[in-house]
Formats: structure tokens, C-alpha cells, sequence
């Protein structure tokens, strides 16, 4: 696991623009509101060419989510696996029943098989 400069946990993320890619993921888009140059150690600050996106898959069957973060520049993408401490990963779980609390009263797994079965 790479380490980090600071911890995310308490910091400002928000789930949005859930994607369902198969019956069994749903993919969460995070906006980040803290320095995610010393979350991630990479350094797109000083670079306007350079920006980083980062990714939630929840996977139903299991119950489980995992993410990834891409390094998005003109010539070459970069898409890397990223493994969660066992806090983020509830702090994360719980950005994303919220986010489906506020979207349709329901947790993550109901509002998953709510829209994946419609």
C-alpha cells in the first residue's frame, strides 16, 4: 500500500455521476476537495496539462468496492489500481449510502438492485 501524506478520512469527497457498467458494478465518480497530490503522491500541481480522477467500483455480488485513480494528460493515460486502508474504505462505503439516501431513500445495495432492475 502506498502511504499518504494525509488522511482522507473526515476530508471533503463527493460520490457523483454513478455509472452502472455491468449487472454487478456500479462505478462512483469522486470529487475531492483536499490535496489529492499528497493523497495519491503524484504531483499534478504543477502541471495544467495533469489532472487526476478517481474512480469507486461497488461490486454487488460481493459487497464490495474497490477503486482506482487515473492520471489524465493529452498523450498517455495512466490508470492505477488503488488499495484503500480498511478506514477509507468505510469512510467511503458511507459517502456512498449517502449519496443514495439523498437520491432515493434507500442504501447502497437496495439502490443498486432499484436501478440496475428497472
Amino acid at each position: 500500500m502506498k502511504p499518504r501524506q494525509i488522511d482522507i478520512v473526515g476530508q471533503d469527497i463527493r460520490p457523483i455521476e454513478p455509472e452502472f457498467d455491468t449487472e454487478d458494478q456500479l462505478s462512483f465518480y469522486i470529487e475531492m476537495w483536499f490535496d489529492c497530490d499528497k493523497y495519491f503522491g503524484v504531483n499534478t500541481a504543477n502541471d495544467d496539462d495533469v489532472w487526476l480522477n478517481f474512480y469507486v467500483m461497488y461490486h454487488r455480488k460481493s459487497d464490495t468496492i474497490t477503486t482506482q485513480y487515473t492520471l489524465d494528460n493529452h498523450d498517455f493515460p495512466e490508470v492505477v489500481d488503488w488499495e484503500l486502508t480498511k478506514e477509507e474504505e468505510s469512510y467511503i462505503r458511507q459517502k456512498l449510502n449517502d449519496f443514495c439516501m439523498e437520491d432515493a431513500q434507500l442504501p447502497l445495495k437496495e439502490w443498486f438492485d432499484k436501478f440496475v432492475n428497472e
